[in-house]
Protein backbone atom coordinates (compact mmCIF):
# COMPACT_ATOMS: atom_id res chain seq x y z
CA UNK A 1 0.00 0.00 0.00
CA UNK A 2 1.42 3.27 -0.73
CA UNK A 3 2.14 5.09 2.26
CA UNK A 4 0.43 8.26 2.00
CA UNK A 5 -3.05 5.87 1.86
CA UNK A 6 -1.79 3.84 4.82
CA UNK A 7 -1.88 6.75 6.93
CA UNK A 8 -6.07 7.09 7.00
CA UNK A 9 -7.18 3.29 6.05
CA UNK A 10 -8.53 2.12 9.73
CA UNK A 11 -6.49 -1.38 11.13
CA UNK A 12 -8.70 -4.09 11.32
CA UNK A 13 -12.28 -5.01 9.43
CA UNK A 14 -15.32 -6.08 11.32
CA UNK A 15 -14.75 -9.25 9.85
CA UNK A 16 -12.67 -11.20 7.37
CA UNK A 17 -13.87 -10.39 4.03
CA UNK A 18 -13.54 -14.22 3.31
CA UNK A 19 -16.20 -14.97 6.19
CA UNK A 20 -18.24 -12.17 5.35
CA UNK A 21 -18.37 -13.68 1.96
CA UNK A 22 -19.97 -17.40 3.42
CA UNK A 23 -22.26 -15.10 5.42
CA UNK A 24 -23.76 -13.57 2.46
CA UNK A 25 -23.49 -16.77 0.10
CA UNK A 26 -21.57 -14.89 -2.51
CA UNK A 27 -19.05 -17.16 -4.07
CA UNK A 28 -16.64 -14.59 -5.51
CA UNK A 29 -13.80 -12.19 -3.85
CA UNK A 30 -14.25 -8.90 -2.19
CA UNK A 31 -12.69 -6.25 -0.16
CA UNK A 32 -14.05 -3.77 2.63
CA UNK A 33 -12.17 -0.91 3.16
CA UNK A 34 -12.57 1.94 6.11
CA UNK A 35 -11.16 5.11 5.88
CA UNK A 36 -10.94 7.73 8.51
CA UNK A 37 -11.54 11.16 7.35
CA UNK A 38 -10.20 13.01 10.06
CA UNK A 39 -6.71 11.68 9.30
CA UNK A 40 -7.21 12.30 5.74
CA UNK A 41 -8.01 17.07 6.53
CA UNK A 42 -5.14 17.01 8.73
CA UNK A 43 -3.21 15.63 6.35
CA UNK A 44 -4.64 18.19 3.78
CA UNK A 45 -4.11 21.08 6.49
CA UNK A 46 -0.26 19.96 6.92
CA UNK A 47 0.47 19.31 3.21
CA UNK A 48 -1.82 20.69 0.95
CA UNK A 49 -4.45 19.14 -1.09
CA UNK A 50 -2.68 18.80 -4.32
CA UNK A 51 0.10 15.82 -1.64
CA UNK A 52 -3.30 13.97 -1.69
CA UNK A 53 -5.31 14.51 -4.64
CA UNK A 54 -1.91 14.41 -7.40
CA UNK A 55 -0.97 10.88 -6.54
CA UNK A 56 -4.51 9.50 -6.00
CA UNK A 57 -7.31 10.78 -8.71
CA UNK A 58 -7.63 11.00 -12.73
CA UNK A 59 -7.49 14.56 -14.00
CA UNK A 60 -11.19 13.88 -14.80
CA UNK A 61 -11.40 13.28 -10.92
CA UNK A 62 -9.72 16.41 -10.13
CA UNK A 63 -12.19 18.47 -12.14
CA UNK A 64 -15.05 17.16 -10.76
CA UNK A 65 -14.04 17.74 -7.12
CA UNK A 66 -13.02 20.88 -8.19
CA UNK A 67 -16.94 21.51 -8.31
CA UNK A 68 -17.48 21.12 -5.42
CA UNK A 69 -18.26 24.66 -3.15
CA UNK A 70 -18.27 22.84 0.14
CA UNK A 71 -14.83 21.86 1.42
CA UNK A 72 -16.85 19.07 3.64
CA UNK A 73 -18.21 17.53 0.73
CA UNK A 74 -14.75 17.63 -0.63
CA UNK A 75 -12.86 15.73 1.53
CA UNK A 76 -16.10 13.16 2.09
CA UNK A 77 -15.82 12.65 -1.68
CA UNK A 78 -12.25 12.43 -1.35
CA UNK A 79 -12.08 9.96 1.21
CA UNK A 80 -14.93 7.73 -0.68
CA UNK A 81 -12.83 7.38 -3.82
CA UNK A 82 -9.22 6.58 -2.16
CA UNK A 83 -11.13 4.08 -0.07
CA UNK A 84 -12.57 2.51 -3.16
CA UNK A 85 -9.42 2.61 -5.64
CA UNK A 86 -7.81 0.87 -2.32
CA UNK A 87 -10.47 -1.68 -2.30
CA UNK A 88 -10.30 -2.21 -6.20
CA UNK A 89 -6.63 -2.22 -6.47
CA UNK A 90 -6.47 -4.93 -3.63
CA UNK A 91 -9.25 -7.08 -5.11
CA UNK A 92 -6.85 -6.28 -8.15
CA UNK A 93 -3.72 -8.01 -6.61
CA UNK A 94 -6.05 -11.29 -5.36
CA UNK A 95 -6.54 -12.20 -9.31
CA UNK A 96 -4.57 -15.14 -10.65
CA UNK A 97 -1.90 -13.40 -12.28
CA UNK A 98 -2.09 -9.82 -11.07
CA UNK A 99 -0.16 -10.14 -7.99
CA UNK A 100 2.35 -8.16 -9.09
CA UNK A 101 0.69 -5.51 -10.66
CA UNK A 102 1.16 -2.17 -9.69
CA UNK A 103 -2.01 -0.38 -10.00
CA UNK A 104 -1.80 3.59 -9.90
CA UNK A 105 -4.41 4.99 -8.53
CA UNK A 106 -4.90 7.84 -11.21
CA UNK A 107 -5.24 5.04 -13.64
CA UNK A 108 -8.74 3.73 -11.61
CA UNK A 109 -11.72 6.39 -12.61
CA UNK A 110 -14.44 6.04 -10.48
CA UNK A 111 -17.37 8.06 -12.21
CA UNK A 112 -20.99 8.43 -10.57
CA UNK A 113 -24.55 7.58 -12.83
CA UNK A 114 -27.64 9.57 -12.29
CA UNK A 115 -28.20 7.87 -9.58
CA UNK A 116 -25.19 8.39 -8.03
CA UNK A 117 -24.04 4.86 -7.86
CA UNK A 118 -20.31 4.32 -8.64
CA UNK A 119 -18.70 2.52 -11.25
CA UNK A 120 -14.84 1.97 -12.05
CA UNK A 121 -12.71 2.24 -15.35
CA UNK A 122 -8.87 1.75 -15.58
CA UNK A 123 -7.30 3.38 -17.72
CA UNK A 124 -4.07 3.54 -19.27
CA UNK A 125 -2.51 0.29 -17.86
CA UNK A 126 -3.65 -3.76 -18.83
CA UNK A 127 -5.06 -5.49 -16.50
CA UNK A 128 -6.27 -8.61 -16.92
CA UNK A 129 -8.69 -9.64 -14.05
CA UNK A 130 -12.03 -8.74 -14.64
CA UNK A 131 -13.31 -5.00 -13.73
CA UNK A 132 -14.77 -5.04 -10.43
CA UNK A 133 -18.04 -3.43 -8.99
CA UNK A 134 -17.90 -0.83 -6.44
CA UNK A 135 -19.80 0.83 -3.69
CA UNK A 136 -19.10 4.17 -1.67
CA UNK A 137 -20.63 5.26 1.68
CA UNK A 138 -19.56 8.03 3.79
CA UNK A 139 -20.86 9.44 7.43
CA UNK A 140 -19.09 11.83 9.30
CA UNK A 141 -15.67 11.22 9.81
CA UNK A 142 -15.76 7.62 8.41
CA UNK A 143 -15.58 6.27 4.39
CA UNK A 144 -16.46 3.48 3.54
CA UNK A 145 -15.96 1.37 0.34
CA UNK A 146 -16.12 -1.97 -0.90
CA UNK A 147 -15.26 -3.96 -4.15
CA UNK A 148 -16.82 -7.26 -5.81
CA UNK A 149 -15.30 -9.15 -8.65
CA UNK A 150 -18.87 -10.38 -10.16
CA UNK A 151 -22.55 -9.04 -10.04
CA UNK A 152 -22.91 -6.13 -7.70
CA UNK A 153 -22.62 -4.77 -4.12
CA UNK A 154 -23.44 -1.99 -1.33
CA UNK A 155 -22.05 -0.51 1.54
CA UNK A 156 -23.41 2.14 3.54
CA UNK A 157 -21.92 3.23 6.47
CA UNK A 158 -24.24 5.62 9.20
CA UNK A 159 -23.15 7.25 12.58
CA UNK A 160 -25.36 6.58 15.36
CA UNK A 161 -27.23 9.94 15.76
CA UNK A 162 -30.26 11.39 17.93
CA UNK A 163 -31.41 11.94 13.89
CA UNK A 164 -32.75 8.53 12.97
CA UNK A 165 -35.08 7.76 16.04
CA UNK A 166 -36.87 11.51 15.29
CA UNK A 167 -37.61 10.34 11.55
CA UNK A 168 -38.17 6.56 12.31
CA UNK A 169 -41.34 6.69 10.35
CA UNK A 170 -39.64 6.91 6.76
CA UNK A 171 -37.43 4.06 6.75
CA UNK A 172 -38.85 1.58 9.19
CA UNK A 173 -42.13 -0.07 9.40
CA UNK A 174 -43.93 -1.05 13.05
CA UNK A 175 -43.35 -4.47 12.12
CA UNK A 176 -39.81 -4.33 11.76
CA UNK A 177 -39.10 -2.23 14.71
CA UNK A 178 -41.08 -5.30 16.35
CA UNK A 179 -38.74 -7.47 15.22
CA UNK A 180 -35.59 -5.17 16.36
CA UNK A 181 -36.88 -5.09 19.51
CA UNK A 182 -37.18 -9.29 20.14
CA UNK A 183 -33.62 -9.78 18.88
CA UNK A 184 -32.24 -6.83 20.93
CA UNK A 185 -32.03 -5.95 24.29
CA UNK A 186 -34.25 -3.03 23.82
CA UNK A 187 -33.00 -0.08 26.08
CA UNK A 188 -34.36 3.45 24.95
CA UNK A 189 -30.43 4.64 24.54
CA UNK A 190 -29.77 1.88 22.84
CA UNK A 191 -32.87 2.84 20.27
CA UNK A 192 -30.28 4.75 18.01
CA UNK A 193 -28.26 2.35 17.13
CA UNK A 194 -30.51 -0.57 15.95
CA UNK A 195 -32.37 1.92 13.78
CA UNK A 196 -28.91 3.04 12.57
CA UNK A 197 -28.22 -0.60 11.63
CA UNK A 198 -31.87 -1.01 9.70
CA UNK A 199 -30.90 2.42 7.56
CA UNK A 200 -27.30 1.35 6.98
CA UNK A 201 -28.68 -2.25 5.63
CA UNK A 202 -31.67 -0.42 3.81
CA UNK A 203 -29.02 1.76 1.84
CA UNK A 204 -26.75 -1.04 1.39
CA UNK A 205 -29.26 -2.67 -0.61
CA UNK A 206 -30.67 0.17 -2.62
CA UNK A 207 -27.11 0.93 -4.15
CA UNK A 208 -26.84 -3.04 -4.97
CA UNK A 209 -30.10 -2.40 -6.56
CA UNK A 210 -28.41 -0.92 -10.04
CA UNK A 211 -31.84 0.05 -11.91
CA UNK A 212 -33.41 3.42 -12.79
CA UNK A 213 -35.67 3.43 -10.05
CA UNK A 214 -34.55 2.42 -6.64
CA UNK A 215 -36.57 0.72 -3.97
CA UNK A 216 -37.99 2.83 -1.56
CA UNK A 217 -36.92 2.09 2.10
CA UNK A 218 -40.42 1.01 3.25
CA UNK A 219 -40.59 -1.66 0.04
CA UNK A 220 -37.47 -3.30 1.51
CA UNK A 221 -38.68 -5.01 4.46
CA UNK A 222 -36.93 -6.49 6.83
CA UNK A 223 -37.75 -10.40 7.59
CA UNK A 224 -35.74 -11.70 9.77
CA UNK A 225 -32.32 -11.40 11.84
CA UNK A 226 -29.66 -14.03 12.21
CA UNK A 227 -26.52 -13.26 14.46
CA UNK A 228 -23.35 -14.38 13.82
CA UNK A 229 -20.23 -15.07 15.93
CA UNK A 230 -16.71 -15.29 15.21
CA UNK A 231 -14.16 -15.79 17.90
CA UNK A 232 -12.30 -12.70 18.57
CA UNK A 233 -14.33 -9.77 16.06
CA UNK A 234 -17.06 -7.54 16.66
CA UNK A 235 -21.08 -8.71 17.00
CA UNK A 236 -22.28 -8.99 13.45
CA UNK A 237 -25.62 -10.12 12.12
CA UNK A 238 -27.67 -10.81 8.40
CA UNK A 239 -30.32 -8.92 8.20
CA UNK A 240 -32.77 -10.80 5.48
CA UNK A 241 -35.28 -8.89 3.93
CA UNK A 242 -37.88 -8.81 0.65
CA UNK A 243 -38.82 -6.50 -1.48
CA UNK A 244 -42.45 -5.95 -1.25
CA UNK A 245 -43.05 -4.52 -4.49
CA UNK A 246 -45.27 -6.04 -6.60
CA UNK A 247 -42.98 -6.56 -9.73
CA UNK A 248 -40.29 -8.48 -7.40
CA UNK A 249 -39.74 -11.91 -7.38
CA UNK A 250 -42.20 -13.15 -4.95
CA UNK A 251 -39.94 -15.22 -1.52
CA UNK A 252 -37.07 -14.04 -2.80
CA UNK A 253 -34.89 -13.18 0.41
CA UNK A 254 -31.56 -10.53 0.11
CA UNK A 255 -29.12 -10.80 2.67
CA UNK A 256 -26.93 -7.88 4.25
CA UNK A 257 -24.26 -8.19 6.41
CA UNK A 258 -24.55 -5.39 9.67
CA UNK A 259 -22.07 -4.75 11.96
CA UNK A 260 -20.87 -1.88 14.12
CA UNK A 261 -17.61 -0.22 14.18
CA UNK A 262 -17.58 2.22 17.10
CA UNK A 263 -20.15 4.65 16.99
CA UNK A 264 -20.71 3.96 13.47
CA UNK A 265 -23.60 0.85 11.55
CA UNK A 266 -21.85 -0.50 8.94
CA UNK A 267 -23.85 -2.85 6.40
CA UNK A 268 -22.46 -4.75 3.37
CA UNK A 269 -24.01 -6.83 0.73
CA UNK A 270 -23.01 -8.76 -2.49
CA UNK A 271 -24.71 -10.83 -5.37
CA UNK A 272 -24.46 -12.31 -8.60
CA UNK A 273 -27.29 -10.63 -10.27
CA UNK A 274 -29.17 -7.17 -9.59
CA UNK A 275 -32.82 -7.12 -8.01
CA UNK A 276 -35.21 -7.13 -10.17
Amino acid sequence: MDPIIEKYIVAGQPLPASQVRKLLHYPHPLTIVLLDIRLLEEEIELRGREYITMPCLSGREQMKMATFTSEKRKKEWLGGRIAAKHAAATLFKQSPGEQDTVVPFPALEVIADENGRPSLTVKDIRIHADIPDISISHSAAMAAAMAAGKGLCGIDIQKVTPRLSKVQERFCRPAEKRLLQASFPWQPEKERAELAKLWAAKEALRKAANIKTLPGFLELELVAIEETFVQGEAASWIYVFRWTRKSAPENYEYMVFVTLVKDYALALTARGATMC
